[in-house]
């Protein structure tokens, strides 16, 4: 088996199957341009080939495996950046083996999108969620101090990228009706001037951006939250809302896409995606005994999804997938 060199899945799959370095494909033309090239591979007999990005080998011996995680660009995306990346990732599904979706919801676009494609060949992998999400001891754990004010107050968390379909604008103006709480935004790059502008004249002096944050301390920051918001329209999974299930967090979401795949009977689920709704999700969790129950609840959720799941699962698919080589 070979497999692509990228992101955190190569450290991942090759701790567990203890590949050989000469088994990891890395890039001989930057990134840039070899993420749209065919594959060259050395002979090495029959062996599966799978790519994190729409690559496939044109060697008659290799099994192409590829992942389908979303389909992002078909939605939301316009113009030349969507027509390269749709012609690229049909030519992989036209050629693929065998095909993982991480969601059902994934899959269900996928033969929307391409309906004669034989379903045989596709496997519903979910993610997984890290360990690094727990719950704390808060009485002996460290606190950083770039955070160590923040905990004390009573904050709702946003983590994600802050584009339209992620209704960052509807989250903003839930939190300007709810005086009592500041928000908490994480990652998504710099805030832009129209996003400052927003942020300062809905909830002025009650939101921080954090925008890069270790897994220790975010896990803290869930921890401490009164709740993690989460109303975007469209995911191919949606892992920050198994994080904050693991970590005790509760979590109001949208009820679209791959969301009530993952948060299941444990997400608060938004049915009509406003701020009115929003507000109301909110304010049943000022209830502490309710709370309480959308927490374990969150618990028994995030328990049905591990990394090791993951990886068992993809390897009884090489099995299946192998055991069709010639």
């Amino acid at each position: 088996m070979v497999i692509e060199n990228k992101r955190k899945m190569v450290n991942h799959c090759r701790t567990k199957l203890e590949i050989d370095g000469n088994k990891i494909i890395n890039q001989k033309f930057p990134v840039l341009l070899s993420r749209y090239l065919p594959v060259s591979l050395p002979n090495m007999g029959k062996l599966i080939f799978h790519s994190s990005y729409y690559r496939c080998s044109k060697n008659p011996k290799v099994k192409n495996v590829i992942t389908v995680y979303d389909f992002m660009y078909e939605h939301y995306q316009k113009g030349v950046r969507k027509n390269i990346h749709s012609l690229q990732k049909g030519l992989a599904i036209s050629i693929a083996d065998g095909i993982i979706c991480i969601s059902n919801s994934t899959k269900n676009d996928l033969l929307r999108q391409y309906p004669t494609v034989d379903e045989d060949k596709i496997a519903v992998i979910h993610l997984g969620v890290d360990q690094s999400y727990f719950i704390l001891n808060k009485n002996t754990v460290r606190i950083p101090d770039y955070i160590s004010n923040l905990i004390t107050q009573k904050y709702i968390l946003f983590v994600s990228y802050r584009g339209g379909y992620k209704n960052f604008k509807l989250v903003v103006d839930s939190l300007s009706a709810l005086h009592d709480y500041k928000l908490v935004l994480i990652g998504g790059g710099d805030l832009t001037n129209e996003e400052e502008a927003l942020l300062n004249s809905k909830v002025s002096d009650r939101y921080t951006h954090l925008k890069i944050v270790e897994n220790t301390d975010l896990n803290i920051l869930y921890n401490h939250a009164f709740c993690l918001l989460y109303p975007s329209e469209y995911e191919g999974f949606g892992i920050p809302v198994l994080e904050a299930m693991q970590a005790g967090c509760p979590v109001i979401c949208s009820a679209t896409s791959s969301i009530p795949e993952v948060a299941g009977k444990a997400g608060l689920m938004l049915q009509q995606i406003d701020a009115r709704k929003i507000i109301e999700k909110i304010k049943h969790l000022e209830n502490s005994e309710y709370r309480n129950q959308v927490i374990e609840l969150g618990l028994e959720q995030a328990s049905r999804f591990s990394w090791d799941k993951t990886y068992h699962d993809t390897m009884d698919f090489y099995d299946k997938i192998y055991s069709l080589a010639k």
